[in-house]
């Protein structure tokens, strides 16, 4: 029972001395660092007494500003086999880097992050020969926004009825464009 009312005491005492400090020291440190060995990541508060000249006691109150790394998020929409630095983009990829912030002087993150847009069976179907039997063949492909074939047709399907290559370049809403070409 004494060392229970003893700790009442301690933590009494340290309380009300931490709400009468004689001096407050500010200090910022990065989020993750640690002070006094322990590794903070919010705000926090220290407290030490130490002895004056006279032997009176004096408390200092350590007020711990923990400063949150800056987050940025990067994100682009390519479109696939779109080149990015010389190397083309087939899957999507996030990744995130480290730098030192030169506002705060802590880390910050930069997430990088990108969807690629693909497109499934592209290619163009119909007949591909003409002869004496067959003098006309529909050449088409699959949904998309926007059609341009060589021939200057702007629709899904073309009908041909002579022997030549025949192209298309198809497109969608984000700008991606695919191409392919059929011999007839």
């Amino acid at each position: 029972m004494k060392a229970l009312l003893t700790l009442i005491f301690l933590l009494t005492s340290f309380f009300l001395n931490a709400q009468n400090a004689d001096t407050t020291i500010n200090i910022k440190i990065c989020f993750g660092e640690k002070y006094n060995n322990i590794i903070l990541k919010k705000d926090s508060a220290f407290f030490n007494t130490y002895k004056n000249t006279i032997g009176k006691d004096s408390i200092v109150k350590y007020a711990i500003k923990v400063i949150a790394p800056i987050k940025t998020l990067y994100s682009k929409i390519f479109c696939y086999g779109e080149v990015l630095n010389g190397k083309p983009i087939f899957k999507d990829s996030t990744w995130q880097v480290a730098l030192k912030s030169t506002l705060t002087g802590c880390d910050s993150l930069v997430l990088f992050e990108w969807s690629v847009i693909k497109v499934s069976d592209f290619k163009i179907s119909g007949n591909r020969f003409l002869c004496s039997a067959v003098t006309k063949t529909e050449l088409s492909v699959g949904n998309f926004d926007f059609y341009l074939w060589s021939n200057g047709n702007k629709t899904k399907s073309i009908s041909v009825d002579k022997v030549g290559i025949y192209a298309i370049t198809v497109s969608n809403t984000s700008g991606c464009k695919f191409s392919e070409s059929i011999n007839v």
